[in-house]
């Protein structure tokens, strides 16, 4: 079908009883709400366990891995990413189970023509540089930029870190290093540009913030091979997770970043289609690509298939069938467009769906397209496609090696059409990424994700770790395994006993080949590894769970790989920490790795769960904020007078962020902080919060690890300070706000949050009788908890909301008892409250 692209320049108290219902409405301060747009994250869930021990640590003492890692019980991440597909499902969709991205672009429009306008009086009583005193125009960004990791507790130290980096792009025609132009794509806040690339002195803005931009979730950045002041970027996130960062469109820029128009929007931005009474699904462009022979030609890889424009993105035709396998999914992992000299494009795409489902993403087993494809570009319509990947042209497993589950020679099955049953059975390909040698056009590269557990301790068995990676020298008329890119082969920078292979490679994976040699490769995983076509060995260049220093030089989790053209030294890279860099890749070797650097300056991307700020924030002398983010912990800050824009935070508790709070009381030196992180655990600090080395807590979570839980476990912390309401007893040791409720299956409470010394047992259950199941248990053990808030203005008064509907108000907390509570239910699904 060919569409008309959608394009857009960017340029008095009441009393409370005991017992009955009554109406939710008049409870003063609080206010259902319903929140329209999910963080773009691609935040995942994970046990809290260690995955490498580093020199001195005992094993209680061990970092967490950031997410969405498994630890140590990797064969449980599908079943907890599917808690947070459902979190994230809930958020978008009640009551309806749908949503459509195009109602945004609606609601942009609408809220476009609103007047605007500052309330009289307000910038009387506020500071008018302070986040609270209103603006019609803007917010005032605070950070983290960056975060700070150095001095966090129980986390992995890489010094300094940001959001999620999806892509990466080097301005051809910029060569000197120093004055080097590049694009970044950030899955939490868009397109990235800097004009002194490449070293730990990059800095970055933002070339997206406009709110005619319906979203900051970017996949895909690529320069026009004929134009370097022409650059697209793919929105949405086909990075099989959660399914809320879908597609608002492809955006375009033809002045360097400057303007850019939306593309597309009512193309790749429509649902992702499924049959009734399945989870909502939305689109992602995950590659764009421009024809090196005729800029007016660009193909887009997404979830439904390939499409092609031939004007420049105005019109699009698709999803193009890259195979006759209309049953199964079409998920394009890899495209490339490429001269083959006299006028011919040639197109290879990899089709690479995950192939293994979860409860939100059901259909992700049919893989049975998973494989390599290849056609000429043509000059309308659809190309016709050819599979160049297959058992007989050599698409099979290398030699087999422990940890790794297949034989010898075993079939891969590419392209049969037939999905994955088992390990004899059906295609054994889950996603597949793909890079063209830029010096010789023949030479393509794959590398493949398992949905066989390898059984390596890296793996555990789990799906999702590494088949191997393949070469072709021929253009894919024959295939060559490479040696050494066996899952169970891979060692991280440990030794030769520490395995390197980890069960995410449906999540971070990556090829870029050396712009000068066609033999020297660099491949993702949660690590970046560099390999010789003919070699045996990978080796580990990023150290991310094994650095044998205090600090490790690159985050975790990789996704962009991108060179300099033309330069085999000046390789970028990006990740769930940001951005890196070398400028000595050509150095690298099976025992060299290359000198990395940060450059994470000016990025201000991190996706933040939840947050609190301290009392008095607009005008205080010292204000203070606290917050838990995707895959980079929980942090805080104090600002130096009223904020004006962002800093850098300290990183206090490591693994995932979620919820955070301030005692907006505290001890009379210091206000209590508390921050939440993996499997419901929760922490405290009492003096120096946002410092370095801050004096956090270990686990003090109530008794609620056996409960069914929210991926995000919510809790709260009462305030007080509403006038004519209860207030918190005055600043001291006990003192301060100490009063905290949080939500399982069952609803917990503490009253000693304010005391010296402070444990998991001084938790109690409300709830009466103490085991009711607070939910209508209609998702079975994903129905919990996922809203609890204290009124503003009474501690004896609380809400908590369920994902399957009911909505609870709890009276006579904070007796000290547990069973206390007077609950009265009502049944509407809560997403948020305020």
């Amino acid at each position: 079908m060919k569409k008309k692209s959608y394009t857009r320049s960017a340029p008095a108290r009441r009393s409370l009883g005991e017992g009955g219902f009554f109406n939710l409405r008049a409870l003063i301060g609080f206010t259902v709400c319903f929140v329209g747009v999910a963080l773009a994250l691609f935040a995942h869930f994970s046990s809290l366990t260690d995955h490498v021990s580093l020199p001195g640590e005992t094993k209680a003492s061990r970092p967490l891995p950031y997410m969405p890692a498994p630890g140590n019980r990797p064969e449980t991440e599908a079943a907890d990413l599917g808690r947070l597909e459902r979190f994230w499902n809930d958020r978008l969709t009640y009551p309806t189970g749908r949503f459509d991205p195009g109602w945004l672009r609606a609601a942009a429009a609408q809220h476009a023509r609103l007047p605007m306008g500052v309330p009289a009086g307000v910038p009387a009583v506020l500071n008018p540089l302070s986040p609270l005193g209103l603006s019609t125009t803007s917010f005032i960004g605070l950070g983290p930029q960056p975060e700070r990791m150095t001095g966090c507790s129980g986390c992995f130290d890489y010094t300094t870190t940001e959001g999620r980096v999806n892509s990466m792009a080097v301005d051809p025609t910029t060569t000197v290093n120093g004055s080097i132009v590049a694009y970044l794509g950030s899955v939490g806040g868009g397109v990235w540009k800097t004009t002194n690339c490449c070293s730990n002195s990059t800095a970055w803005s933002v070339v997206t913030d406009d709110p005619l931009i319906s979203t900051t979730a970017i996949d895909s950045v690529t320069i026009d091979p004929n134009d370097h002041n022409t650059v697209y970027a793919g929105t949405g996130d086909l990075n099989f997770g959660s399914f809320s960062m879908g597609s608002q469109g492809i955006l375009k820029s033809t002045d360097a970043g400057a303007t850019w128009t939306v593309l597309g929007a009512d193309v790749f931005g429509m649902a992702y289609d499924e049959p009734p009474g399945q989870f909502p699904q939305y689109n992602a462009v995950g590659k764009v690509r421009v024809d090196p022979n005729d800029s007016s030609k660009v193909a887009a890889g997404t979830k439904k298939g390939v499409y092609f424009s031939y004007d420049g993105g105005v019109n699009w035709t698709g999803p193009c069938p890259a195979n006759n396998f209309n049953t199964q999914r079409q998920d394009i992992t890899g495209l490339e467009l490429t001269d083959m000299g006299g006028g011919t494009t040639r197109i290879v795409a990899a089709v690479g769906t995950r192939g293994f489902a979860t409860t939100v993403q059901y259909d992700l087993g049919n893989n049975g397209a998973n494989g390599i494809y290849s056609a000429t570009m043509g000059s309308s319509g659809c190309p016709s496609f050819t599979s160049i990947a297959s058992n007989a042209n050599g698409f099979v497993f290398g030699t087999a090696v422990s940890g790794s589950a297949y034989s010898t020679g075993a079939a891969m099955n590419a392209g049969s059409g037939s999905p994955f049953v088992d390990i004899n059975t059906g295609d054994q390909l889950g996603r597949i990424d793909i890079a063209v040698a830029p010096s010789n056009a023949n030479y393509i590269y794959a590398q493949a994700q398992s949905i066989v557990g390898n059984s390596n301790g890296g793996c555990g068995g789990a799906p999702g770790c590494q088949i191997g990676a393949w070469a072709t020298t021929n253009g894919g008329t024959n295939w060559t395994f490479m040696e050494g890119s066996q899952g169970g082969a891979l060692r991280d920078c440990g030794g030769p006993n520490s395995p390197g292979d980890y069960p995410q490679n449906w999540y971070d994976q990556g090829v870029v080949v050396d712009p000068n040699n066609p033999d020297r490769v660099f491949f993702d995983t949660f690590d970046v590894w560099f390999a010789t076509r003919t070699g045996t060995v990978w080796n580990d260049t990023t150290c991310g769970y094994s650095y044998p220093g205090a600090a490790g030089p690159v985050h975790v989790d990789q996704h962009a790989l991108a060179f300099l053209p033309g330069s085999s030294s000046i390789l970028l890279i990006g990740n769930d920490g940001g951005a890196h860099g070398t400028t000595n890749a050509d150095v690298t070797n099976s025992n060299t790795d290359p000198t990395w650097f940060n450059m994470d300056t000016g990025i201000n991307a991190i996706e933040f769960y939840s947050g609190d700020i301290s009392g008095n924030f607009a005008n205080s002398a010292s204000p203070q904020a606290n917050g838990g983010a995707q895959d980079n912990g929980s942090s805080s800050v104090t600002f130096a007078g009223t904020p004006t824009g962002p800093v850098q935070w300290q990183l206090g508790v490591g693994g995932d962020g979620f919820y955070a709070r301030i005692d907006p009381v505290g001890t009379g030196s210091s206000l209590r902080f508390w921050q939440g992180n993996n499997s419901g655990s929760l922490h405290r600090c009492v003096s120096n919060c946002t410092n370095q080395n801050a004096p956090w807590s270990g686990r003090v979570s109530g008794g609620w690890s056996g409960d069914t839980q929210s991926f995000t476990l919510p809790y709260d912390l009462f305030h007080g300070g509403i006038s004519g309401g209860d207030d918190c007893p005055a600043a001291g040791v006990p003192g301060g706000c100490g009063h905290l409720v949080a939500g399982t299956t069952r609803v917990w409470e503490t009253i000693n949050g304010g005391n010296a010394s402070f444990s998991s047992g001084d938790w109690y259950i409300t709830n009466n009788p103490i085991t009711q199941n607070m939910t209508k248990q209609a998702l079975g053990n994903r129905s919990f908890i996922n809203q609890v808030k204290y009124s503003p203005k009474y501690q004896t008064v609380a809400i908590v909301g369920t994902n399957d509907g009911n909505a609870w108000i709890g009276f006579n907390l904070g007796t000290g008892a547990q069973a206390q509570a007077n609950l009265t239910r009502r049944q509407h699904q809560v997403t948020s409250f305020r």
